[in-house]
């Protein structure tokens, strides 16, 4: 009955293998070995795999050459079963075969052949068991350590993956100071995986050097923004000119974190192609863009960046004002005495009338030190005066306690002769401070009259 029990050897069911696998061991070694080498060869893996498990009770060396064939089974889990079947038989044989496992495109496999062999009491001897023993275990880096011996077995691990693998093998790559190690990386920006795309992008960044120019401009396409960020950033270390007009055009992402990547990018390349398209996205919606632009014109040190810079420091947000400002003291000390800041006035004056109060206060006080800076050197002229004057004449009614004051102190150092009798009938005013500030003003103007 021996050719019926061969037969249940076979069938899809786990439960009747089990059986067959069980009474074939009980029979003779001979009958039984020849049983499990047949159903090596079948073409359902469950079948294999219960033919390993039946080599593995079998306590002859003769099961080891048909456990040794498994290995080369196209199943992950056949191999994995034939492997743990010749823990006990650790010859010499059976190590050299088990260290060629070690080179298996499945991660489960290699790291199951690792951990026999521990067991075995084998060590690596050459740098290429070195580095695919320890590639078995996940230790990447360390492998790594061993520079371009490395390469193949990174490769593969980022040709086959799973993710989380490839991720780390990426970034070991990117350790591996020789040129070999380019090609994989340049292969891995292709993945499929974000991920792997992001490590590779990164690590190509740390290496460094023209040829990765082009690889990463064309990364600014890729369908994940986050790579696309991480391509932006990284051009923008290389501070590659050739790298200005792929970015400017990131400026356009619907993502916000690759536009505030490609502004900071052109930051750090200061090439005044940039100057106008980072000017354009100063009224970006997103206020961590905005400072990165305000952050990029002041490295950018160009005089034309006063005027837009002058309007940002009016910005609801406190954080960009604050960058705004820096960036202006950056391009030019007393940038409000520039004839630049003077042309953004009238900008200002628009914010006159805007309906949040603290944006009008601001613009008013803006108002005021440009206008006293134009005076005090004279760059101003009579017209321009006039027309400011006439702004700060209408908001001393202005319900906002901090832009009368603006006014009033704008007033005193125009010298309009129609401040006094606008100064005169706010003497009034319901507000304490802006009284006497209305009472300074007034003495500044008598004095000038004399």
């Amino acid at each position: 009955m021996l050719w019926f029990t061969e037969r249940k050897l076979r069938s899809s069911e786990a439960s009747a293998r089990e059986k067959a696998v069980d009474r074939l061991c009980c029979a003779s070694e001979n009958r039984a070995l020849k049983a499990f080498k047949r159903a090596l060869n079948h073409s359902n893996a469950e079948v294999r795999k219960s033919a390993a498990e039946g080599l593995s009770r079998m306590a002859s060396d003769a099961s080891i050459a048909p456990l040794i064939t498994a290995l080369e089974d196209k199943d992950p889990e056949v191999v994995r079963t034939s492997i743990l079947a010749l823990r006990p038989k650790p010859t010499d044989e059976v190590k050299e075969a088990l260290t060629r496992s070690l080179h298996h495109t499945d991660p489960n496999v290699r790291g199951t052949a690792a951990h026999v062999l521990g067991l075995m009491g084998w060590t690596p001897v050459t740098p290429e068991d070195h580095v695919w023993s320890l590639g078995a275990k996940g230790l990447f880096m360390h492998a790594a350590e061993f520079g371009a011996e490395a390469i193949p077995m990174l490769t593969m691990v980022l040709q086959h993956g799973p993710y989380n693998l490839s991720v780390r093998a990426v970034e070991a790559m990117g350790a591996i100071d020789d040129p070999a190690a380019l090609p994989p990386l340049l292969e891995a920006t292709n993945s499929a995986d974000p991920g792997v795309c992001t490590g590779a992008v990164d690590a190509l960044g740390t290496r460094g050097g023209p040829e990765i120019i082009q690889p990463l401009i064309g990364m600014l396409r890729h369908t994940s923004g986050h790579v696309r960020a991480i391509a932006a950033e990284v051009l923008g270390k290389s501070r590659a000119a050739v790298a200005v007009d792929p970015l400017i055009r990131a400026l356009r992402d619907t993502q916000w974190d690759v536009r505030r990547a490609a502004v900071e990018g052109l930051g750090r390349i200061r090439d005044t192609r940039a100057l106008e398209p980072l000017v354009r996205i100063l009224r970006d919606h997103d206020k961590d863009v905005r400072e990165a632009v305000a952050r990029a014109l002041g490295s950018l040190r160009e005089r034309q960046a006063i005027g837009p810079l002058v309007v940002t420091l009016c910005d609801k947000d406190t954080s960009v004002r604050r960058i705004a400002a820096s960036a202006l003291s950056r391009i030019l000390e007393d940038w409000p005495s520039s004839p630049e800041a003077f042309a953004a006035t009238d900008q200002l004056k628009s914010f006159l009338n805007d309906g949040e109060m603290e944006v009008r206060r601001r613009a008013g006080e803006l108002l005021a030190s440009i206008i006293a800076a134009q005076q005090s050197k004279a760059i101003a002229d009579g017209n321009q005066s006039k027309l400011a004057s006439s702004q700060f004449l209408q908001i001393l009614r202005d319900e906002d306690r901090d832009l009368r004051l603006a006014a009033v102190e704008a007033l005193s150092v125009l010298g309009d002769e129609r401040a006094e009798s606008a100064l005169g009938q706010i003497r009034q005013d319901p507000d304490p401070d802006v009284r006497d500030s209305v009472s300074r003003a007034l003495q500044l103007l008598a004095c000038k009259m004399l």
